[in-house]
C-alpha cells in the first residue's frame, strides 16, 4: 500500500512519522458503507461462524461436550467473550502448584536467540539457554530450592528435571 492510500500523507519515510504523530497511527481508510470481512458483513458481538457450527451440532452431543469440559456457558453465551474458572489436572493435594508453561519471545522457534537484543527480555536471563521453572521466593524457601539447582516437575502429562530460577516476581 502506498503512503498515499492511507490516513496519512506524504511522499517519504522521512515525513511519514511526522505525519502519523497527529493521527496517532497509520491505517488503509474503510469506505463508509463497506461491509466488514464477517458473514453478515456487519461488526459482530459474536462470532456467528461459531454460532452456526454450534447449532449444527446436536443438542445432547453439546451438552454432553460442555458437561465433560466442565463448560458452565450455555445458549448465546458460548459464542461471547467470557470468564471460566481455571480447569485444572490432577488431585490438588498430589499437584499443588499451578504450573503456567509459556514459550518467552526470546525463543522464537530457536531461530533468533543470538541477538543480543534479546538479552534483557525476561526469558533471556539468568539460565536463558536451559529448560527452566520459575519459583517463587515464598514456595522455594519452603522447600529448600536455589537458583541454577536441578528440581524434577511432575504433573498429570509427565515428568520432567529443569533448572529452578527463583524470583520475586512470580506468585
Amino acid at each position: 500500500m502506498a503512503i498515499a492510500d492511507a490516513n496519512v500523507k506524504g511522499d517519504d519515510a522521512d515525513g511519514l512519522l511526522e505525519a502519523m504523530a497527529e493521527p496517532g497511527g497509520w491505517w488503509k481508510p474503510r469506505a463508509e458503507n463497506a461491509p466488514l470481512a464477517t458473514p453478515s458483513g456487519k461488526f459482530e458481538f459474536y462470532s456467528q461462524l461459531a454460532a452456526t457450527r454450534l447449532a449444527a451440532v446436536s443438542h445432547d452431543d453439546l451438552k454432553a461436550r460442555l458437561v465433560k469440559q466442565t463448560i458452565a456457558a450455555r445458549g448465546d453465551a458460548l459464542v461471547m467473550p467470557r470468564h471460566e474458572p481455571a480447569r485444572y489436572s490432577g488431585a490438588e493435594h498430589a499437584f499443588p502448584f499451578v504450573l503456567m508453561p509459556y514459550r518467552g519471545i526470546a525463543y522464537a522457534e530457536g531461530g533468533i536467540r543470538h541477538l543480543r537484543r534479546l538479552v534483557d527480555l525476561p526469558t533471556s536471563r539468568e539460565f536463558g539457554w536451559r529448560e527452566r521453572v520459575e519459583v517463587s521466593e515464598h514456595d522455594a524457601e519452603e522447600l529448600g530450592i536455589r537458583s541454577g539447582e536441578k528440581v524434577i516437575v511432575e504433573t498429570p502429562a509427565g515428568i520432567r528435571e529443569l533448572t529452578a530460577v527463583v524470583r520475586a516476581d512470580v506468585r
